[in-house]
């Protein structure tokens, strides 16, 4: 029987397709819809769109998010853990037109249950670029951190 405190825990959340109509000035869940890891079966790409930990411990969670804007917008990403922001991502204004993808990371202390989802603002309607590479969040436990 292996240790709950050495089970591997980690997903991985993408856009396979463009999440278009994101209004002008609300935050608004980017629904990651594909995966292509989820060693432990904690992230929903149908319903809600969050990994849900099963596993108690320290996770890193990283995650990127583009979209196509016109020039001179606000853009701004965000991870949230059951139902608020705990981190900027990103947070940047374009000068031009064209795609921008922003990133970053964070570590957080989930306890089972707790829920973990990437969100984004801007301050004009936005459709959110498709793409394993573009749009993801990555959430993975850090053995020997408990």
């Amino acid at each position: 029987i292996v240790s709950q405190r050495l089970l591997p825990v980690a997903a991985r959340a993408y856009k396979s397709a463009a999440q278009a109509g994101i209004s002008a000035g609300v935050w608004v869940k980017c629904n990651l819809d594909a995966e292509d890891k989820d060693t432990n079966n904690n992230y929903d790409p149908v319903t809600n769109f969050r990994f849900t930990c099963t596993v108690p411990g320290r996770y890193l969670v990283s995650a990127a998010l583009g979209a196509v804007h016109t020039a001179g917008y606000r853009w701004i990403g965000a991870i949230y853990k059951n139902g608020a922001a705990v981190a900027r991502v990103a947070d940047t204004t374009r000068a031009t037109s064209g795609n921008l993808t922003a990133g970053g990371a964070t570590v957080l202390d989930l306890v089972e249950n707790d829920y973990v989802e990437a969100w984004i603002f801007s301050d004009v309607a936005v459709d959110v670029n498709l793409g394993s590479a573009i749009t993801f969040m990555h959430v993975e436990r850090l053995l020997g951190n408990e």
